[in-house]
């Protein structure tokens, strides 16, 4: 594998991760510390502590002693959609990325994807996932077969994908304005999937 990105050294653009925080103590480190360790190193992690009842807050509060890239912000519970709305506002960043808390990611997630959206001119690149059983750490399910497969979409192209697989606010890398007066809808379910066509239109590529 090859070196690490050395952000400062080649100036490249700022990254804003937000993660939700909610009673995930079991999962909250390995998510954090999955991001400090990113081969891509300029990020804004921003974690947004939805009223978490447990030690979520505290451990929060913590990473900021450890990593200036942290910041912390505390709120009274108002739901996913409303925490995801509440990190976008802070967020300084030129890209976004979303990622849930009981989550994690692989060492390159956030540099393959940059490069990626940078390669195909794209304002949404779309990466992978696995899903993991809790205990044992088997794979259950993985988009990876094993050979890469890069598929550049446009915005109606993007929209028929949507139609047929769904889609999720994490797992993305997005272009800061793409989001640009969109925001998740407090207190709906399916909150990822309100939006994403709002998102789509504005899109001229979107790459996975």
């Amino acid at each position: 594998m090859g070196e690490a990105i050395k952000s400062n050294e080649l100036k490249l653009p700022l990254v804003s991760v937000v993660v939700p925080v909610y009673n995930v103590e079991p999962y909250l480190c390995r998510c954090v510390d999955s991001i400090l360790d990113q081969t891509y190193q300029n990020l804004e992690i921003i974690l947004v502590d939805d009223g978490s009842p447990d030690n979520c807050p505290a451990i929060c509060d913590e990473y900021v002693k450890k990593d200036a890239r942290i910041k912390v912000i505390h709120k009274v519970n108002g739901g996913l959609s409303d925490a995801r709305n509440v990190g976008m506002t802070a967020a300084n960043g030129d890209f976004l990325m979303f990622v849930d808390s009981d989550d994690w990611l692989e060492k390159s997630a956030v540099e393959c994807l940059y490069q990626l959206l940078l390669s195909s001119n794209a304002q949404i690149a779309i990466g992978g996932m696995q899903r993991v059983e809790d205990q044992t750490n088997r794979i259950l399910k993985s988009d990876f077969d094993g050979t890469k497969n890069i598929v550049s979409m446009t915005n109606s192209q993007a929209m028929e994908e949507f139609f047929r697989n769904g889609c999720a606010a994490w797992g993305r890398l997005y272009r800061r304005n793409i989001h640009s007066g969109i925001e998740f809808p407090v207190g709906e379910i399916n909150e990822d999937e309100a939006i994403v066509l709002l998102l789509l239109d504005r899109c001229n590529i979107v790459v996975q």
